[in-house]
């Protein structure tokens, strides 16, 4: 059985500083819009998966809103855009071990009779290289978070600013 899984979604978006209301269109980006397989021929399942990609779209959107720009107040979210930092720290933990494994072996076969004076010298560049990179990489992986959200999340024509 295939069942066309929902990839919009629409979502109320309330700014936390300027009180705007406004009705949004969350467009998934990861959403394939063909059909999908469900295992079996239940309708029973069929309904269900249908359900449970409902609820994880309604999840994505709030995520996603939380992130845009007011298109009253042009401000972010500030506890959203915290909590996408911490989003973002997951690339750097992947990528922690192989940067800091890649300066340490890197200084031991390029200088090894200076390592052989000053063992510590391999440590000290591997946690010098993860200082230098490390922010790099989660400020990226943020800028990425938010141009992602600023893609998926689209604000309807309304009447104007409505202040709460």
């Amino acid at each position: 059985m295939l069942i066309n899984l929902p990839s919009k979604v629409r979502c109320e978006y309330r700014c936390p500083s300027c009180g705007y209301r406004g009705t949004s269109e969350f467009s998934d980006p990861d959403a394939i819009n063909e059909p999908e397989p469900i295992p079996g021929n239940s309708r029973h399942l069929a309904e269900q998966a249908f359900r449970n990609a409902e609820v994880a779209l309604e999840k994505r959107a709030h995520q996603a809103l939380t992130l845009v720009r007011c298109p009253s107040c042009q401000v972010r979210d500030r506890s959203g855009t915290r909590r996408a930092y911490r989003r973002a720290l997951l690339p750097l933990l992947t990528l922690a071990p192989a940067i800091f494994m890649f300066c340490v072996i890197g200084t031991a076969l390029s200088f090894p009779a200076l390592v052989a004076a000053r063992p510590w010298l391999p440590i000290t560049v591997g946690c010098g290289g993860l200082s230098l990179l490390g922010p790099f990489v989660v400020q990226r992986a943020h800028r990425r978070l938010l141009r992602e959200a600023d893609q998926a999340v689209r604000f309807l024509p309304s009447s104007g600013p409505q202040p709460s």
